[in-house]
């Protein structure tokens, strides 16, 4: 599940993974963008989708949604403690291998950047690289993400580049 057309790429994955298997697809775009949300809404929109899922009789479930991840994953592992559940945060520990110490983008909806998954995430490499949040309002919405990228390329190349007061470049960027 994920809040709109992001969560499709984890679901050709787990098709190449698991071939024989069926796959339901829940792409929540009618409450999307996510990222914007309270916490408790995100929540409860969360836990509906995957209440609708279970009636449909799925057996694992992809949380494909950053802040749906960082919101609920923990309470529906608690939940639902038979039913596998994989949750998706940004790829900051892939971002600080492939840079080897250099400096990392990690652009995000702003409630995936306040909460405690992504603030331990973000501790815990901290140390190894020069790793930069950076709030993006609108990014999570379909529309932004699947038609407009090259918006977030020009801001990733624009912060990148010293529009902020940085006159150096990014090695990687993360788009959440």
């Amino acid at each position: 599940m994920d809040s709109g057309l992001g969560g499709l790429s984890v679901l050709r994955e787990a098709i190449k993974l698991m071939p024989k298997e069926d796959f339901i697809y829940y792409g929540d775009s009618l409450h999307a963008p996510y990222g914007v949300k309270p916490q408790a809404e995100i929540r409860d929109l969360t836990f509906a989708v995957v209440e609708k899922l279970l009636d449909m009789g799925i057996k694992g479930l992809a949380v494909a949604c950053n802040t749906a991840t960082s919101a609920a994953v923990r309470l529906l592992r608690n939940t639902y403690p038979e039913l596998p559940i994989v949750g998706i945060e940004p790829a900051v520990k892939p971002a600080v291998t492939e840079s080897h110490g250099g400096r990392i983008l990690v652009m995000a909806t702003p409630m995936t950047l306040k909460q405690e998954k992504f603030q331990n995430l973000l501790a815990k490499y901290r140390e190894q690289a020069d790793i930069v949040p950076v709030q993006c309002d609108g990014m999570n919405h379909h529309r932004l993400m699947w038609c407009n990228r090259k918006w977030c390329i020009d801001t990733c190349v624009q912060i990148g580049t010293g529009s902020v007061g940085r006159t150096v470049g990014w090695q990687y960027c993360v788009f959440v």
